[in-house]
């Protein structure tokens, strides 16, 4: 994996050489890369079942764990407001993040995290392509690779670097944007799932995070 990995970077190199932000992006996913191996011991298969349990297990009107699914609506929505910009491509993006997570929400498991995930990449990868103009074909084929990679392996490191990456890059070259803060907040509030639920007795952390996730999906 690791040798198709470098051949990805290798043929990026070759393909973009003359984009002025390919050095920015190979330095950011080294350090991103670097990270994300000296944290690895926190993406165990332990931890991934950990993070499967939320904390927002209500049903209501037939629909499980409510909060959390009905809170991809947000994503959905944005989606259909760029297809009607016209900006199709993303807008599709959008809705598949908010289906997969959907899928995922309604019965949690490493194995449905996977359909969560997937769309991601492509949102990651077309976010990278907008503000870089780097090869979109190189970032998606990078990033599902990154997927697959913890798919056989259950090693979650080459994921992390990949969506870590994407922020260190795009901070490097487009400073603190809204969706960029918006997007750093989101995750900030999926580390504190439970407590904000236990706070607000009706609203989870993570259910937080769809919004602003989605929020941010609408500001690009």
């Amino acid at each position: 994996m690791y040798v198709l990995e470098l051949s990805l970077l290798i043929a990026m190199i070759y393909h973009d050489w003359q984009n002025p932000h390919l050095l920015s992006y190979l330095l950011c996913y080294g350090i991103s890369s670097s990270i994300s191996y000296i944290m690895q011991n926190k993406f165990t298969t332990y931890n991934q079942i950990k993070y499967c349990n939320f904390a927002d297990k209500r049903c209501l009107c037939s629909i499980p764990n409510f909060g959390d699914v009905i809170s991809n609506l947000t994503f959905i929505l944005a989606g259909v407001y760029h297809i009607i910009q016209a900006n199709i491509i993303f807008g599709s993006i959008c809705i598949g993040i908010g289906i997969g997570s959907t899928y995922f929400h309604c019965k949690p498991s490493i194995t449905t995290l996977y359909w969560d995930r997937l769309p991601m990449i492509f949102g990651m990868a077309w976010t990278i392509n907008y503000y870089s103009g780097l090869n979109l074909e190189h970032l998606l084929l990078h990033g599902l690779l990154s997927l697959d990679y913890h798919l056989l392996t259950s090693n979650l490191s080459m994921y992390v670097a990949f969506q870590l990456n994407m922020l260190v890059f795009l901070f490097w070259i487009n400073g603190l944007s809204c969706p960029f803060a918006l997007y750093l907040l989101a995750k900030y509030f999926e580390d504190n799932d439970k407590k904000y639920y236990l706070q607000t007795g009706y609203i989870s952390g993570h259910s937080i995070k769809h919004i602003l996730a989605g929020i941010a999906m609408f500001l690009i």
